[in-house]
């Protein structure tokens, strides 16, 4: 009986040791058409040069807009003002500049909005072009791999197993002496297929969460685009120091446009500057269009800025 147990023990020792040699390996077997499925596996080459190149054009928007910028803006560096006659010079400047601009803006404005519209198409299209780098498999793969983690069984193969194959059979062709061409099926193993399904995961999601906050950005917009109040809520954000009754000056006074290029440039400049720059922006405005005097709330408050002492 021992001896029995021991040489069937022997013969499936060598058996399994030699799997793909001596038997098949389990479900790698030579292809009918008709009665087998068969799945090529082109991109793997591919992968690095298409994340490659999915990066760098998707950065293309925000180098596009970042070009238009320093085409448009003023040529002035507000972050470095060391004295008052600094900032008086290169403020009467602005100010004469959106005083002569006024409401001209909508160029840059609508180059803006095609921008974030550019993101958002290409953001599409690299979806679908992931989808179909992948021989169609990436459109459903983070929704399997969800319902696959919470409902797996034992019999359940994964997704990103499916989809990144470990092994696999490699298909060599080549000339015999006859002239005829063989074609010699070897097993092959794919290691980077173990990043590549964890790579493809992370962009299914990253894609959803992009897409998601891009139609929350668009919406953002559009609210600020048909909403006055909305607009001054935003620009008081970027002004915090200007009162509630300039600010609502400012909007009325000034078009969409205006206020998209002081929004701009409220980032880049101190918040007593920026409200020095609102207030005078809207005085000129106000005098310009013909009032018999200065408001004297406005007066008050470019006193109250100008006591500022510079450095």
């Amino acid at each position: 009986m021992d001896t029995t147990f021991r040489t069937l023990l022997s013969s499936s020792s060598d058996i399994l040791f030699q799997v793909g040699k001596n038997v098949i390996y389990p479900n790698l077997g030579q292809f009918v058409e008709g009665q087998s499925s068969k799945r090529e596996i082109s991109y793997y080459q591919w992968v690095t040069f298409f994340l490659l190149i999915e990066a760098l054009v998707i950065y293309l928007p925000r180098q596009i807009w970042h070009q238009l910028t320093h085409s448009q803006c003023l040529p002035f560096d507000f972050t470095n003002l060391r004295r008052r006659e600094d900032w008086e010079d290169k403020k009467n400047f602005l100010v004469w500049h959106m005083k002569q601009t006024r409401g001209n803006h909508e160029y840059w404005l609508w180059q803006y909005l095609l921008t974030e519209l550019l993101a958002i198409a290409l953001l599409a299209s690299f979806f679908i072009l992931t989808d179909v780098f992948l021989g169609g498999d990436f459109y459903n793969y983070g929704i399997d791999w969800f319902s696959f983690m919470h409902n797996a069984t034992n019999n359940t193969v994964s997704p990103m197993t499916a989809r990144f194959p470990r092994l696999t059979v490699c298909k060599l062709q080549y000339h015999s002496r006859g002239g005829s061409i063989n074609s010699y099926y070897p097993l092959c193993l794919l290691p980077i297929n173990c990043f590549n399904d964890k790579i493809f995961l992370f962009l299914y999601f990253w894609y959803c969460v992009l897409f998601g906050l891009s139609l929350l950005r668009g919406l953002y917009m559009t609210v600020l685009v048909t909403c006055k109040p909305a607009r001054r809520l935003r620009l008081k954000f970027s002004a915090k120091l200007v009162p509630e009754d300039t600010l609502e000056r400012f909007i009325n006074s000034h078009n969409l446009s205006d206020w998209f290029v002081l929004c701009n440039l409220a980032p880049t400049m101190d918040p007593v500057l920026i409200a020095e720059l609102v207030t005078q922006l809207v005085y000129e405005v106000q005098g310009g269009e013909g009032s018999d005097s200065k408001p004297s709330r406005l007066g008050e408050q470019k006193k109250s800025l100008q006591s500022v002492n510079y450095i």
